[in-house]
């Protein structure tokens, strides 16, 4: 097992702390493009265990957390993992074996994607106030504007923004759940408490009295009994009552790039986001596609993780026997779900009795683990049956087929920057711009440069687009009809020469 610090942010994760970066919208489409141009390179071309293992060993950091009190320097970041995710982070890293495959070699995608997957993958709370609160926050509950933290004495954010989530088309889900659920079910780990705790850089003076002779299942411990057991030792001591969620909503539902969390007065105040929607979600999804992985697996002999994710969170892909997506989550809460009610609250129980020994609790021994863990798993399962609820039913897809285009699309400037690029990023979804799929080109009408030359992914035109904003911000708002055709056809006769 590798014991390595989670407070320490590793040396190829602070490329994304030390400047701003240009990150691409947080949705599913985005990922599963990121991931397909990762498993275009041929030192990458492994099976679907090596895959996520890879990707996650390389951007999943847990925890880091921005520090209101640090200025950025030379040499100096106001970033360190002091969230409380680092806890169960540095559990997990050592019971899902990621280590043993090959480097990942940083010239597969740009820094702008690698920041993207990166955060898309670590789960983090910005909690600090931005300053763009009375815009965005809904300052319903008058407490809520006065949330000065006791120990630093800076001011929390009223609407907190929750990292590592993407947008799909059935809610808002942590990935990194998703990813941890493959890698550790197809490479499965009953691992003994003490010997987790062997080496580990974290230990509680003095020592609790747990016997640490379980074992932790660490595709449980990566999914549900996870965050359920982070929401008992963290925040079980402050409430009376377990309180699942928040959830929350995007900035923009086209261009996703901030998630606002919906959370009262009392959550804000003592940190409640052990298990948001989007954690809930993801550990559901993950469990959901680690029951399945290794039929699918055995079916297709050679299946990839961009795959699996589209599989899952789309009607594209394969159609393998009592095949569940994403909106079967009902089922599946109802069904393998229940079934594993036992073995999901002792494994609740020994991952709790872990993070009380490698982080700051108020827990001494088992018997509050255990007065509560039945109460808990009910509160979850009643929050999680109106959650699953939410979002559409599947949709039979058996007549829906899709024609492959070369999109050129001519624009005038008579729209702002905003809303062209999300009619294009509409546009392009609609299409399937994609590796398999379509490609858009978007051309100047004034000018007739080429902003994006066919792009095959929404990312990459969105990249594009917001690299050449400034350019275009300066451009006239007209159209000119004659100046447009001299200087696009040729662009336009020398794409139809290619067909």
């Amino acid at each position: 097992h590798q014991f390595s610090d989670p407070n320490v942010i590793p040396d190829n994760i602070l490329e994304c702390y030390r400047a701003p970066v240009q990150l691409l919208p947080m949705t599913m489409r985005t990922l599963i493009d990121l991931v397909r141009k990762i498993e275009s390179n041929p030192y990458l071309s492994l099976d679907l265990r090596m895959q996520t293992n890879a990707i996650l060993n390389r951007f999943w950091r847990d925890g880091i957390q921005h520090d209101p009190n640090v200025a950025m320097a030379p040499n100096v970041i106001p970033y360190s993992g002091a969230g409380m995710q680092v806890f169960k982070y540095g559990l997990l890293r050592n019971i899902i074996p990621l280590s043993g495959g090959p480097l990942f070699p940083d010239d597969v995608l740009t820094i702008n994607e690698r920041c993207t997957l990166h955060h898309m993958l670590s789960s983090s709370i910005e909690k600090w106030e931005r300053g763009d609160e009375y815009l965005v926050c809904p300052l319903a509950d008058p407490q809520r504007q006065v949330n000065s933290d006791q120990f630093t004495g800076s001011i929390k954010s009223s609407c907190p923004i929750e990292k590592g989530v993407v947008l799909t088309d059935y809610g808002t889900v942590s990935p990194n759940h998703v990813l941890q659920a493959i890698a550790s079910w197809l490479q499965p780990e009953e691992v003994y408490q003490m010997k987790l705790l062997d080496g580990y850089p974290r230990k509680r003076s003095p020592p609790l009295y747990f016997p640490y002779n379980k074992t932790v299942n660490n595709f449980w411990a990566a999914t549900i009994a996870g965050d359920m057991a982070e929401l008992m030792v963290f925040q079980l001591p402050l409430s009376t009552t377990p309180k699942f969620g928040p959830g929350g909503w995007w900035n923009d539902h086209i261009l996703p790039t901030h998630f606002y969390q919906k959370i009262d007065y009392q959550g804000v105040l003592h940190d409640f986001w052990q298990d948001t929607d989007a954690e809930l979600l993801g550990g559901i999804d993950g469990s959901m596609i680690g029951h399945q992985v290794s039929n699918w697996n055995l079916f297709s002999g050679s299946l990839r993780l961009s795959q699996v994710l589209e599989m899952f969170y789309s009607t594209r892909g394969g159609q393998f026997p009592n095949q569940r997506r994403a909106c079967n989550r009902r089922d599946f809460y109802v069904g393998t779900l229940a079934k594993s009610r036992g073995m999901i609250e002792q494994q609740v129980t020994n991952f709790a009795e872990l993070l009380t020994m490698n982080s700051i609790s108020f827990l001494m021994d088992e018997t509050f683990i255990s007065k509560n863990r039945a109460n808990t798993f009910n509160t979850y399962k009643d929050y999680v049956n109106n959650l699953v609820a939410k979002f559409p039913p599947c949709l039979n897809n058996a007549e829906y087929l899709e024609a492959k285009v070369r999109l050129n699309v001519i624009f005038d400037a008579t729209w702002d920057s905003h809303t062209t690029i999300q009619i294009l990023t509409k546009l392009s979804v609609l299409l399937d711009i994609s590796k398999y799929g379509s490609t858009i080109s978007v051309i100047n009408g004034v000018s007739g440069v080429v902003i994006v030359n066919e792009a095959a992914a929404v990312g990459d035109l969105y990249l594009n687009w917001m690299l050449a904003n400034d350019s275009i911000k300066g451009e006239p708002r007209i159209c000119i009809l004659i100046g447009m055709h001299v200087k696009v056809n040729p662009y336009i006769i020398g794409k139809l020469k290619k067909i």
